[in-house]
């Protein structure tokens, strides 16, 4: 019931509060990491050792190709983001790295893939969706990077590593 209700009040918090007053600090993503993690029923710190892996917990970073670029705000990150869009370029997208290229349709405007909140709380849903199709949360997390590939059993090892750091 608390979980639920912490759920709830930091949807209403960054739901409808205006896209520039979201959250700035690593430490709010922790804690909306918690709150979902919480709310899905997700191992307690896998979703933090994802984005740990995947962004160091930064809302406000994109990745194209192996090269991660922060930004000061929401507002400055959309700005790039709409020139990658018209040079047509691969990127990934804030604390949980979602791909602009996967995930845009998936949001009712692609600017909300740079929310922390809604990007973290997809990228929850995808992995409780692949744990109960693959039967496991190392077949999620797997899924989660790229499929069944040798490159998503590496990543699986390091998320699990950081995972286990995380949990002791």
């Amino acid at each position: 019931m608390f979980s639920k209700l912490l759920y709830s009040l930091i949807c209403i918090g960054f739901c409808f509060s205006n896209i520039t007053n979201s959250i700035k600090t690593s430490h709010q993503c922790k804690d909306i990491i918690k709150a979902i993690e919480s709310h899905y029923g997700l191992p307690k710190g896998l979703l933090q050792a994802i984005a740990k892996t995947e962004s160091n917990m930064r809302p406000w970073v994109i990745c194209v190709g192996k090269k991660a670029i922060s930004f000061k705000n929401q507002n400055a990150m959309i700005n790039h983001i709409k020139l990658l869009i018209q040079n047509r370029r691969e990127f990934y997208i804030g604390c949980m790295q979602l791909s602009y290229k996967s995930h845009r349709n998936r949001f009712k405007r692609w600017e909300v893939m740079t929310d922390p909140f809604h990007n973290i709380d997809y990228a929850a849903k995808m992995l409780v969706r692949f744990k109960r199709k693959y039967g496991s949360w190392e077949n999620a997390v797997r899924f989660y990077h790229s499929g069944f590939t040798q490159s998503s059993i590496v990543y699986k090892n390091r998320i699990f590593f950081r995972w286990n750091k995380i949990k002791t």
